[in-house]
């Protein structure tokens, strides 16, 4: 299976997030490997554009930006933001 998503399909599935807007911009997957490009804005309204590439587990990819892990289901488009949990609580 091999998926493609451009912007026009991920426009509404931008997130914000620790004062950064994480805007998807293409996806890009067949069965074991993905290719997410993203752009970061800040409050400032600066935009840093992202390329990450790998391999996915089941369509989810997860990545770190700016020590925020999150997960990217890459048949829908949709970013969550993953929990840290700590053991020491």
């Amino acid at each position: 299976m091999k998926l493609h998503k451009d912007f026009i399909e991920l426009l509404g599935y931008g997130q914000h997030w620790n004062g950064i807007t994480y805007i998807p911009t293409q996806i890009d997957a067949d069965d074991e490997t993905c290719t997410v490009e993203m752009t970061l804005v800040n409050e400032a309204s600066e935009s840093t554009p992202m390329v990450f590439q790998g391999k996915h587990d089941n369509f989810n990819y997860v990545i770190e930006v700016n020590d925020l892990k999150i997960n990217i289901n890459l048949k829908t488009g949709v970013l969550r933001k993953l929990r840290v949990h700590r053991d020491d609580e």
